[in-house]
């Protein structure tokens, strides 16, 4: 019996070792992931620059919603 578990824990053990090295060993999509940074990046400071005219542009919106909503129910 112990010899069963020995094995069992040694197949266990080798398999998780190969499955860490196969993933820290593998680039594939790290170009992607760079990539996707930093157009979140530039996202973030466009949208820092144009922060105001962003609330100005969303808070028309919701206003013509809101009025829209009111006239609907009336």
């Amino acid at each position: 019996m112990m010899h069963k578990l020995d094995a069992m824990y040694l197949y266990g053990k080798t398999w998780a070792e190969n499955k860490v090295r196969d993933f820290l060993q593998k680039e594939d999509g790290d170009v992607n992931i760079v990539s996707i940074v930093v157009i979140i990046g530039i996202v973030i400071i466009i949208a820092g620059i144009f922060r105001n005219q962003i609330q100005a542009l969303l808070a028309t919106l919701f206003e013509k919603i809101n009025t829209g909503a009111t006239n609907a129910i009336s």
